[in-house]
């Protein structure tokens, strides 16, 4: 990951205050979405639409178009520090496994765990669904290994429809309940909230987080409340996830550090749905799509 220091170090040297000050420009002109600053003529434009500008800003704006790149160089500076790729450490400490404690690094996966993640909420149901198999049956392996159709699903549409020995991890089933107040209505339907992560806090490079995994809708309905990718394609907030089985990240900013209901599944009553290898990391990851779990760090690590 690109180390910030240098780029704060600058930010201070050459401009000081300036450079928070454009910060808070750029950050309040992305969530408005009223005026693009990835060129100099858009910058212009908004620091000359902008009132009560700072003695500061009004001789940034009215400098010359060299002082003006430099900022737009800073800011280029600046998304790289957004943790642009992997790899990356999940933060999750079953590696997205769903398993207790363990060596992160081994092929093999313990009996399923719950994980504190992923709690059950309002009145959900939480249980084992199943489990990615090394040296499976199904593909040629001992008869005593037989993964279940959900496992050999997912196997499937990650284009390993035939993997005889793939990293072992378990998958989580949910039954969506319907008690408590945290519900969304969509299409008339009252969808309640399915799990809570336990505040943790993990809204951290630039108040961002990402949490991705792979999510089956079995049966009724289930949306994200917050935008998010599914299977690389940019989604809205609160449309439905399809049948059968997905990718999906989802990416935030919380500046108090933490939020309970991410990543905001919603469900219908009774429905049924399960996730797989999910993996979290403290700050915005460009989309990836991964199909083994990525592995944490821990003193079992060999």
């Amino acid at each position: 990951m690109l180390s910030l220091q240098p780029l704060v170090d600058t930010m201070h040297r050459y401009f000081g205050s300036v450079m928070e000050e454009f910060r808070q420009l750029r950050n309040r002109s992305n969530h408005e979405g009223t005026q693009s600053i990835d060129t100099i003529e858009g910058l212009r434009t908004i620091l000359d639409d902008t009132s009560a500008l700072s003695p500061n800003l009004i001789a940034l704006r009215d400098g010359d178009a060299q002082a003006l790149q430099t900022i737009m160089n800073l800011q280029d500076a600046a998304r790289m520090s957004d943790l642009a790729a992997l790899p990356q450490i999940n933060l999750l400490p079953d590696s997205g496994r769903f398993v207790a404690k363990a060596n992160p690094l081994t092929y093999n996966a313990d009996a399923f765990t719950r994980s504190a993640f992923f709690q059950a909420y309002s009145g959900s149901v939480i249980t084992d669904g199943g489990k990615v198999i090394y040296n499976n049956t199904n593909f040629g392996g001992p008869p005593d290994r037989v993964m279940n159709a959900d496992a050999v699903s997912l196997l499937a549409t990650q284009g390993r429809a035939t993997e005889r020995y793939p990293v072992e991890f378990n998958i989580m089933n949910l039954v969506q309940g319907d008690t408590g107040t945290s519900t969304r209505v969509k299409d008339g339907l009252t969808h309640y909230l399915a799990t809570v992560n336990g505040s943790r806090a993990v809204f951290a490079v630039a108040k961002y987080t990402t949490l991705s995994f792979w999510i089956n809708v079995k049966s009724g309905a289930a949306f994200i409340f917050v935008p998010y990718r599914l299977n690389g394609a940019e989604v809205a907030a609160g449309e439905y996830l399809p049948a059968g089985w997905s990718h999906v990240s989802v990416v935030i900013a919380r500046p108090n550090g933490y939020d309970n209901g991410f990543p905001h599944i919603y469900a219908l009553p009774g429905s049924v749905l399960q996730i797989a290898v999910p993996a979290l990391f403290a700050g915005k990851i460009s989309d990836f799509r991964h199909v083994s779990p990525i592995p944490t760090i821990n003193e079992l690590s060999t």
